[in-house]
Parts: C-alpha cells; sequence; structure tokens
C-alpha cells in the first residue's frame, strides 16, 4: 500500500510539473504575442486596421493578465520560475 501512495505522488508531482511547463510557455507565447501586436500597432495608418490591432491588443493582454493569475494561484515565484521565459512576472500590462 505504501508503494503505491509514493507511486501516486510521483505520478502527481509530474502532472503539475507538466501543467507548470504548458502555463510558462503559454505565458511566453501570449507575451510575444503582446509584443508582437504592439509593434503592428506602430507600423500600421489605416484606420480599420488600427482598431482591429486595439481591440487585438485589448484581447491579448486580458489573456496575459488571466495567465499570469493563473501562476499565481499556483504560487509561482517570477523573479526565480519565469527568469528564464524572460518574462517580469509583476508588469502590469
Amino acid at each position: 500500500m505504501r508503494k503505491l501512495f509514493k507511486s501516486g505522488q510521483a505520478e502527481d508531482t509530474a502532472k503539475n510539473e507538466q501543467e507548470l511547463k504548458n502555463l510558462l510557455k503559454d505565458i511566453e507565447n501570449v507575451h510575444k504575442e503582446l509584443e508582437e501586436t504592439r509593434r503592428i500597432f506602430c507600423e500600421v495608418s489605416d484606420p480599420e486596421v488600427i482598431d482591429h490591432i486595439i481591440l487585438k491588443i485589448y484581447a491579448t493582454e486580458e489573456k496575459y493578465r488571466y495567465l499570469l493569475k493563473q501562476a499565481r494561484k499556483l504560487k509561482l515565484k517570477g523573479p526565480i520560475s519565469l527568469r528564464t521565459s524572460g518574462i517580469n512576472f509583476h508588469e502590469e500590462v
């Protein structure tokens, strides 16, 4: 019985680690998407495209905030856990 318990803990740990890796990758991807969208905003001049880009920036910022909240729920420590992804965890968008 004890062996099964330890095996279950190992599976839970592996699952949590994979979820963490996925979350960090999602945060990194959304951060890059936000930077790219902001860069495009600075380059466009057509009013309709500008409106579209503004909405995309807003939606991407909301997605970024959501992912950061999820990371906080997992009690991630920004400067340590996100250092390798180049994201400032405490960044306000």
